[in-house]
């Protein structure tokens, strides 16, 4: 499991907007990958030059690195569960319920699962377990791979997921984005988005095709539709400053067709490559930040697309 630029420049702006991570469960210990340009930058972000020689481009202590970084970001309590034991990690499988298993009953203002559960096969219990781990208030992110990440892990994972899990919780999606290793790609500019319906109500993968599942978020400002919104630039084979919005990366997403041009333009991007290192799409991970608004129990959520099925 490693930690990369995409994640750490994340976890830096969280810090910055003082969101509150003083004590953090990871899922997988996770090993510092940050080259030594890539550590350097971070560094000088967090005002911390002086760690540099520490956070040099060597790969010993990539454990003790990411928990110097966990401490400059403000987390002062870290545990860890890792089948490898590594790092005093709690060799916890995840595939089990850890709170009756276990009878392990401690909880963390936040829980990172980065790159882990793609390799677990009980996706529910993974998600049952971040949910129970984490205290009422605190936060839950979720870093995993969506496209192309083959014969990496058990399974990729595709946005509706996260926004029907948070509908189901009540969580709040205070951000979300797809990205590479090294930077997001494709994100929100909202800084915190809410529901007004329950997944009783209407399932929250209709949130893309219906404006009014929308409330009012900071400042008083609207997000019209999440295809909608603004999206920063991003760089594609085919023209250096073409800005790709997440209207067109979904294509829309009308069911059953989401997708398609975004996938037409992964393909394309591959043959226009020399390899597929040099294509903006390889690898892309999705990043969701959730926070845990109740104590309720975890409900497993309906895949909202399909609502009036259920009803």
């Amino acid at each position: 499991m490693a930690l990369n630029p995409f994640l750490a420049k994340k976890l830096y702006s969280y810090s910055k907007d003082e969101l509150h991570f003083d004590s953090c469960m990871e899922f997988g210990n996770q090993r510092f990958m940050l080259s030594n340009k890539e550590s350097y930058n971070l560094l000088k972000m967090l005002k911390r030059e002086d760690y540099y020689d520490f956070f040099g481009d060597s790969n010993e202590n990539l454990y003790d690195k990411t928990r110097k970084f966990y401490e400059f970001i403000g987390i002062k309590s870290y545990k860890s569960i890792d089948l490898n034991g590594f790092d005093d990690a709690l060799q916890f499988d995840l595939n089990e319920d850890i709170l009756n298993h276990y009878d392990y009953n401690e909880t963390y203002n936040l829980i990172i699962n980065n790159g882990t559960s793609e390799h677990v096969f009980d996706q529910k219990n993974v998600f049952l377990n971040s949910h129970n781990l984490c205290r009422e208030g605190g936060y839950m992110i979720h870093m995993l791979p969506f496209f192309s990440w083959v014969n990496h892990g058990f399974y990729n994972f595709n946005p509706i997921l996260f926004f029907d899990l948070a509908i189901a919780n009540n969580y709040q999606v205070v951000d979300f984005c797809i990205g590479n290793r090294n930077e997001e790609l494709i994100s929100s500019d909202n800084k915190t988005i809410r529901f007004n319906k329950t997944q009783e109500e209407k399932g929250l993968s209709r949130f893309f095709e219906n404006i009014s599942l929308i409330e009012d978020i900071s400042k008083k400002r609207i997000i019209k539709n999440l295809i909608k919104s603004s999206y920063e630039k991003i760089k594609n084979v085919f023209s250096e400053s073409k800005v790709l919005s997440f209207e067109e990366f979904t294509e829309n997403i009308d069911y059953p067709h989401k997708g398609k041009n975004f996938y037409r333009q992964i393909l394309k991007s591959f043959l226009k490559s020399d390899n597929l290192g040099r294509s903006p799409f390889t690898d892309l991970s999705i990043l969701v930040l959730l926070r845990k608004n109740g104590d309720k129990k975890f409900v497993s959520p309906y895949q909202g697309k399909y609502q009036s099925d259920y009803n």
